[in-house]
């Protein structure tokens, strides 16, 4: 049982680098032609090799074939919100529990056998971190997506002059990694003083009654983005926890 865990978030981890770190917002949109969805999935496949250390060709072309066909479907529904990024999630994460499941007593003839005791943590704590950060990105702007576009079809939004590009993106990967780490190492307190201090900032943003969209566009965008990492960071101090104990 602790193989097919320990196997399970050693595929995690690399599933969430190769989908969320050596992925960047241009290969990410054009993926969906073939010959860059095939460099897509080859990294993330190498990624996997060097991330699981496990010594199994098998394992690596189910989980090519797998990721080429899953994110294949994805861009062949032509839709590109946030319940296809959710649905597309699911499948690689089905696909990797059966491969963890089923390589399980491979791990420990792995290269990394030997340093689990440490490498597993660091894993976890890798693997949080770019969830909490660069996925939380990808979901919240598809999520606030919908409002956005509301909010531009209106003509007296679209004058109102645009901030810096991807400040907002860049605001919030700095909120969801300052809220990671002040959940590791227990500081909940100052998630809340950090919470109040962006709400007043952005708020400052708003200076009429008739930008109420606006408003509440912000208030969503920002309690989706601390409910995410917030999530992600109790979900990773408990696994560092339980793999300590």
């Amino acid at each position: 049982m602790n193989d097919f865990l320990n196997l399970w978030l050693l595929l995690f981890t690399a599933h969430v680098l190769g989908d969320f770190a050596f992925q960047n917002d241009c290969l990410a949109k054009a993926k969906c032609k073939w010959y860059w969805l095939l460099v897509h999935t080859i990294i993330l496949t190498v990624v996997a090799f060097a991330i699981t250390g496990v010594f199994s060709l098998l394992l690596y072309v189910y989980l090519f074939v797998s990721h080429i066909v899953i994110d294949a479907l994805k861009c062949g529904l032509g839709k590109d919100g946030v319940k296809t990024f959710i649905a597309d999630q699911c499948g690689h994460l089905i696909v990797l529990t059966l491969l963890a499941y089923l390589f399980a007593p491979l791990l420990p003839d792995s290269v990394w056998a030997e340093y689990l005791q440490w490498y597993l943590p660091a894993a976890v704590f890798i693997s949080g971190l770019v969830l909490a950060v660069n996925a939380g990105n990808v979901l919240i702007s598809k999520a606030v997506t919908p409002f956005l576009q509301e909010i531009s079809s209106e003509e007296s939004e679209c004058e109102i002059k645009p901030g810096l590009t991807n400040g907002g993106k860049l605001i919030g990967q700095l909120e969801r990694f300052l809220t990671f780490l002040l959940i590791l190492v227990g500081q909940f307190g100052a998630i809340g003083f950090l919470f109040a201090a962006k709400s007043i900032l952005r708020f400052g943003e708003i200076r009429n009654s008739e930008q109420r969209k606006q408003a509440e566009y912000i208030i969503i965008g920002t309690f989706m983005s601390f409910s995410w990492a917030v999530s992600v960071s109790i979900a990773t101090k408990y696994i560092l926890t339980h793999l300590a104990g």
